[in-house]
């Protein structure tokens, strides 16, 4: 194996939800514009036929053009002549792979089984910690427990946060702060169904990816707490909504 010493850790968010964030956040950058012949939306930076939308961008724009990139890299991609990695033919690792280079776009991003599984041409699962964001964030002692995991999986010694003073300090700071979530409306119920919809089946290639080795470990993940991922899943539940002190491992704590 290549690198058999190296540890990968992977944080998965529920891809929708990743999406529209991604979207207000290079929004919030100035790099969400508008093509001022054709008025597409799209990511970039602005220029002279191309202005940036004001943050918060709307929802209806973040629907337009996460529909309209879909289209389009299924259009250009869907001719396995166009693109082939090994013997995988699917047009929507094509559009992850995006011939060779990585794709950083806002929906091609959450194609996570495309990615992972050139990683794991490289590296054996067992080097590989995939953690799942909404499991991570959803308690503090569900964010600490993953904590300890990867302390475990990449051979360091445990350390207490319960009784250091620095990570009390930043809890406190990281709870106090107020949320960014409030700074934009959520996306569309129809978005949201449709992002649903196209990650279904990358979802649970996903599932059978992590679930599934020769060797058994302990990270295998049995199941993914988003549509198709083979967990109840509570669409009008927002697993970001809770995130008080206990975020602050997410921050990079020093300590």
């Amino acid at each position: 194996a290549l690198a058999p010493s190296l540890k990968l850790v992977v944080m998965l968010r529920y891809p929708t939800k990743r999406a529209y964030s991604h979207f207000q956040h290079d929004c919030r950058n100035g790099r969400i514009v508008r093509m001022e012949r054709t008025h597409r939306i799209t990511r970039g930076t602005p220029g002279s036929n191309r202005k940036s939308l004001r943050f918060p961008c709307q929802a209806s724009d973040f629907d337009s053009m996460v529909r309209a990139d879909i289209h389009e890299a299924e259009k250009k991609y869907h001719d396995e002549n166009i693109f082939k990695v090994g013997h995988n033919k699917n047009w929507t690792c094509a559009w992850s792979y995006a011939n060779g280079q990585g794709d950083s776009g806002i929906v091609a991003r959450g194609l996570y089984a495309c990615q992972l599984t050139r990683w794991l041409e490289f590296y054996p699962r067992s080097q590989l910690l995939p953690l799942i964001f909404e499991r991570f964030v959803s308690t503090r002692s569900a964010t600490l427990a993953a904590v300890a995991a990867v302390e475990h999986f990449v051979g360091v010694p445990p350390f207490d946060y319960d009784t250091s003073t620095r990570v009390k300090l930043v809890e406190h700071f990281y709870a106090n702060l107020p949320s960014r979530l409030s700074a934009y409306k959520p996306m569309s119920k129809s978005t949201a169904s449709f992002l649903d919809e196209f990650y279904c089946q990358p979802n649970q290639d996903l599932l059978h990816l992590l679930s599934h080795d020769n060797n058994s470990h302990p990270s295998m993940i049995s199941d993914l707490p988003w549509p198709c991922g083979g967990a109840p899943f509570n669409s009008s539940g927002d697993s970001t909504a809770n995130h008080s002190g206990h975020h602050f491992l997410l921050r990079g704590v020093v300590r």
